[in-house]
């Protein structure tokens, strides 16, 4: 064979082994694709805000930040205004950004020192990432900041190295604002990234640290410019989601302590044979491979962000959620312990084959949260809906919410309201006024609600509430629940003491068939609804 033809060979194999990674991947999104309910709350802001009543929840209620991503929220009004349908394309996006955080890790894993083939490592352990695969279908911005904190990392690090410095420091500024618009921990970010490369950039001969700070104030410029039009626009300082998940002190960091705790249990541990290996080589190359910047950057990047989730409570949604922003970053760290495990010049075949069986040991370990198995082995955790299992949880949540949100479209009016715990998917289906008991997307409940509990301890973003407030604001609905019953609701149940008597006198118990096809259920759902109700001519709302 010709050396063109050899060439020719090589380049056909390894077409077909990126291939391969990119189905895996598709099919791995395919199989856990799971719209969230939190992608209906930024929908409902972006059909407000194009329909001119401005970034508000309910249309005429003062302006409020019950979104934490601006940018996306941004693309989903342009979608909506090219007529485009939300979820769908949402999580198209989502899938796209996945797909590239796929090739810049190859790209990085390249500049790491491995080969074309051993390069596609970091990303056969994304594409086997139950947390990476889920929420790149999720239709929220999840894989889009992903991509943006992997763009400022790779950015940051080629600043360092010296390769472009103005054009590479532009790069990861952009990328950081980007980042920073899509998610408030974007600042977070470039905290930490500008804050490394201020530090390698000091300590080189060749470099001196006008360049970063150059950077970093233009940064600070465009980032103050958008916080102070927030402040002014919102009244408030951070987000409203913000207010209404923290403020637990010592219950919430235990709680933050608890998921982070079960991410290393979940996907570290089964790392554990193949880090071992590597750690089993020189320590002084370990220590030099892990200075160069990306690793570096990639390394402190997972530390201070784990801190970060620890801080504010962790998440209940399913898969880790919280994470998924730095996943590229831990799969470019462990590629960087194999790498440093395979390239031991006193590699033994043995020890090779150790390496090996470590590395199956982790895609087996990471991949068994995406089956069924997980139940078998795992106990779900006390403050989320889980990893397999939350995703299911989280499918039936959306199909259930969304098929009373199109009930409520048929029976509610024009002008009334539904207040409830569970806010998005049926906010988006009812069109109804819908008043949020968690205070998510209302400040009063956000800056003053109380937890019945102590806070930090419970479900994160489900425990402060103020039930007075919310019956002041005469709801025509309440809905307690979810559930598809045998029979009918028959007595009102309790609330809270403080509203359990006014309930009674001004609501009544409503009941109706439905019928689930999707989470193949039926049964009555019951909700209250005011005595006083005077609902006009069937179908008048249409």
């Amino acid at each position: 064979m010709t050396r063109a033809g050899e060439r020719l060979e090589w380049d056909m194999r390894f077409a077909v082994l990126c291939g391969g990674v990119l189905a895996i991947f598709l099919a791995h999104a395919a199989y856990l694709v799971c719209l969230t309910e939190d992608a209906f709350i930024t929908y409902r802001f972006a059909a407000n805000w194009v329909n001119g009543h401005g970034l508000v929840w309910n249309p005429g209620e003062a302006p409020v930040e019950g979104y934490t991503n601006f940018l996306w929220l941004c693309v989903c009004a342009l979608l909506l205004v090219l007529g485009i349908d939300l979820p769908t394309a949402t999580q198209a996006l989502g899938v796209a950004a996945s797909v590239l955080i796929l090739v810049l890790s190859w790209r990085m894993a390249r500049r790491l020192g491995a080969s074309p083939r051993l390069a596609l490592f970091p990303c056969v352990v994304l594409a086997c990432s139950g947390p990476f695969a889920t929420w790149s279908t999720s239709g929220m911005e999840t894989s889009a900041f992903a991509l943006f904190v992997v763009l400022a990392t790779e950015a940051a690090a080629r600043f360092v190295e010296g390769d472009g410095e103005r054009r590479h420091a532009a790069m990861a500024i952009v990328a950081l604002v980007v980042a920073t618009l899509l998610r408030p921990e974007g600042a977070l970010v470039a905290a930490v990234l500008g804050g490394g490369v201020l530090v390698l950039a000091a300590r080189s001969r060749d470099k001196g640290v006008a360049i970063p700070v150059a950077a970093g104030l233009v940064y600070l410029a465009l980032i103050g410019a958008y916080t102070a039009w927030r402040l002014h626009y919102f009244g408030h300082p951070l987000p409203n989601t913000f207010y209404a998940k923290t403020g637990g002190g010592f219950a919430q960091a235990a709680r933050g302590a608890e998921y982070v705790g079960l991410f290393v249990l979940h996907f570290v541990l089964p790392w554990a044979v193949a880090l071992g290996i590597a750690l089993l080589g020189e320590r002084s190359r370990l220590a030099a491979r892990f200075a160069e910047p990306r690793l570096l950057l990639s390394s402190v990047l997972l530390v201070v962000y784990s801190a970060y989730i620890l801080f504010v409570g962790g998440d209940y949604m399913a898969m880790y959620r919280f994470f998924v922003p730095v996943w590229p970053a831990l799969a470019l760290v462990l590629t960087g312990f194999v790498l440093h495990a395979v390239d031991d010049p006193g590699l033994t075949p043995r020890r090779l084959s150790i390496v090996k069986v470590g590395v199956l040991l982790g895609l087996l370990g990471t991949g068994i949260h995406s089956t069924p198995l997980e139940a078998r082995y795992f106990e779900k955790p006390e403050h989320m809906h889980g990893n397999h299992r939350g995703v299911e949880t989280e499918r039936w949540y959306v199909a259930r919410q969304r098929l009373i949100g199109r009930f409520f479209a048929r029976y509610g009016e024009r002008d009334e309201s539904i207040a409830t715990g569970a806010i998005g998917a049926v906010a988006w289906e009812s069109g109804l006024r819908v008043y949020d008991v968690h205070g998510i997307v209302d400040a009063h409940i956000a800056h003053h609600g109380r937890s019945q509990g102590t806070l930090g301890s419970g479900l994160p973003g489900h425990e402060k509430t103020d039930y007075p407030y919310i019956f002041d604001k005469k709801p025509t609905f309440y809905m307690f629940s979810r559930r598809l019953r045998k029979e009918p609701l028959r007595g009102i149940p309790k609330l809270a003491p403080e509203v359990d008597e006014r309930v009674v006198r001004e609501y009544k118990v409503g009941s109706v068939r439905l019928e689930d096809r999707v989470n193949g259920q039926s049964g009555y759902f019951s909700f209250l609804e005011r005595r006083d109700r005077n609902p006009g001519p069937r179908g008048s709302r249409r």
